[in-house]
């Protein structure tokens, strides 16, 4: 699974996901509010969602809580959550030695650079941002807004080159990639396996 462990947790844990269709226009506005102003806007409606964003302060997370209660009158905290598993699940992890997978991060982001990376974010600010590279940077969505995209917006602009782009990826996969490991040394369930023996 690539991507965040939470949609590994959604699968084995049969996770109920919220309703709800996006709302531009409310999302848009809520945008331009300080996010203490929208916990605060969370708080009154949802304490549950509020309280459990209250460490994080997560603006993104905040907005989409307030979304699901305009869009839907429910509570997000009512609306998702863990249910019954419905599979046998064995989880497995590889342990590998940080300077080994530091290597392995380093080795796939200049691949992924050299090939198509940019052309794929060229065609994203071309279809969404009018060609923009400006623009596309204010677009505030995951996939703008993740690995990957948000490096190469400034090499689209001139602003870095080659080099500080790949190594600009290289440092981010690398903190991501630790954020990851943290993620999994939690679940008990997992069955590591030492990469050395693969």
């Amino acid at each position: 699974c690539g991507g965040t462990m939470l949609w590994i947790d959604a699968v084995v844990d049969n996770f109920t996901l919220e309703t709800g269709e996006p709302d531009w226009d409310l999302r848009n506005h809520l945008e331009s509010l300080e996010t203490q102003d929208l916990f605060e806007q969370l708080q009154a409606v949802d304490k549950k969602a509020a309280d459990e964003l209250k460490e994080t302060m997560n603006k993104r997370y905040i907005i989409r809580a307030l979304e699901i209660h305009h869009t839907t009158g429910e509570k997000k905290s009512t609306t998702s959550g863990k249910n019954p598993r419905k599979y046998d699940v064995f989880k497995v992890a590889i342990d590998w030695e940080r300077d080994v997978l530091y290597e392995r991060i380093n080795k796939r982001t200049a691949h992924q650079f050299n090939n198509g990376m940019v052309e794929e974010v060229q065609n994203l600010m071309n279809t969404y941002a009018n060609g923009n590279p400006s623009e596309l940077a204010k677009v505030n969505w995951p996939s703008i807004t993740s690995i990957g995209c948000k490096e190469v917006i400034p090499y689209l602009q001139g602003i870095q080159n080659d080099e500080e782009t790949i190594e600009l990826l290289r440092r981010n996969n690398r903190r991501y990639s630790k954020r990851q490991m943290t993620w999994l040394k939690r679940d008990e369930e997992i069955h590591w396996i030492d990469g050395n023996t693969i």
